[in-house]
């Protein structure tokens, strides 16, 4: 677990997130032992059941435990490699979707140790500008 508790924003600006800040899709920074959300962006929270940011920070998020051991049983693959890709089914209301994910070992700004959650693509468009075009 992180011994230092660091703003939003110096988490955004690592290298590591600030691309995933404003992204479709969700990204979710844990400490090592994944009973802790450090940081967040708007899909991350919601894909851990959490209907905002804050409440994933203050540890309201109503995580699958189906989802959380195919999170922990990735990152156990981290000892061996340094990134990890797995599939899990996440529910939405009454449809289920696969969702590829992954998880990194980044480190915090005193160096300490998180996993980072990366997903695909979650919401939008699925086609580019080109595909609509030649299908119009």
């Amino acid at each position: 677990m992180a011994q230092v508790q660091y703003p939003y924003l110096d988490l955004t600006v690592l290298p590591d997130i600030r691309a995933h800040a404003i992204s479709a899709s969700a990204a979710v920074l844990f400490d090592t032992d994944l009973s802790q959300v450090l940081w967040a962006n708007g899909e991350g929270a919601n894909y851990i059941g959490s209907p905002a940011i804050r409440q994933a920070l203050e540890g309201r998020m109503s995580i699958n435990p189906a989802m959380l051991r195919q999170i922990k049983t990735a990152a156990e693959r981290l000892e061996t490699r340094g990134e990890a890709t797995a599939i899990m089914r996440v529910r939405r209301g009454f449809k289920t979707r696969l969702i590829n994910f992954t998880i990194s070992h980044t480190t915090l700004p005193g160096g300490e140790h998180a996993y980072l959650l990366l997903t695909e693509r979650l919401h939008g468009r699925r086609h580019t500008k080109a595909d609509m075009v030649k299908a119009a």
